[in-house]
């Protein structure tokens, strides 16, 4: 994915990367065995990476190029200054980890984490930008995978017994799952009362927040 001056395109980008996962989440579910664990971990790593690759270039598109919405409105905003990539991330540092950046390259690890739900509404009010309420409709959606995503990645990205333990206590805490032999018995089955895994219900969420944020 790439910044747009059309953020219907920007959609369409991120919505097919997360039909794909969709597909294999779909193809899984239920299912034990190693390529299995492999699937369910490239489901995780991915579906976190795509959203805040999303993310980035979505207020990246709305900082500098004066995008067009989905609904047909160009997005403008207060801060005339801001006209390339390295004054919009030199703003999101400034803005959400309170840093001046003055050295020539900005690297990665110096940018915002791009995945926490207060990044765009943050970067929205300090920009004010004409679109606010479609983020602030968008952030506003039901869902957990804000919260919850990034412990489950974490552990398919790193597997060790400290992340292992953050789903265990999860599962306990927010799904009232006891017992739990390993963490794909979490993500990767259909729990009572919900029609999907919650796997498939993070992704679902994904797309439909994306769509809002873009009308």
């Amino acid at each position: 994915m790439r910044r747009r001056t059309c953020l219907k395109r920007l959609n369409r980008a991120f919505v097919g990367r997360i039909r794909q996962l969709e597909a294999v989440a779909m193809e899984i579910v239920g299912k034990n065995g190693h390529d299995i664990d492999r699937a369910i971990a490239f489901i995780a790593i991915e579906s976190g990476s795509a959203w805040s690759g999303f993310v980035r270039e979505f207020y990246l598109s709305c900082a500098f190029l004066c995008p067009k919405t989905i609904s047909g409105s160009h997005v403008t905003h207060t801060k005339p200054n801001i006209t390339n990539e390295r004054q919009a991330l030199i703003h999101s540092i400034g803005e959400l980890k309170g840093k001046r950046h003055g050295s020539a390259q900005i690297y990665p690890r110096d940018e915002p984490a791009w995945h926490e739900k207060r990044v765009l509404p943050q970067l929205s009010a300090s920009l004010s930008l004409s679109n606010s309420a479609s983020i602030i409709n968008g952030l506003s959606y039901q869902t957990d995978f804000f919260d919850n995503l990034p412990t489950v990645r974490n552990f398919y990205a790193h597997r060790s017994l400290y992340t292992a333990a953050k789903i265990f206590a999860l599962a306990k805490r927010k799904y009232g799952y006891v017992g739990l032999s390993h963490p794909n018995e979490l993500v990767n089955t259909i729990q009572l009362g919900r029609p999907q895994t919650l796997l498939q219900e993070w992704l679902t969420d994904m797309k439909e927040i994306s769509i809002i944020l873009c009308r």
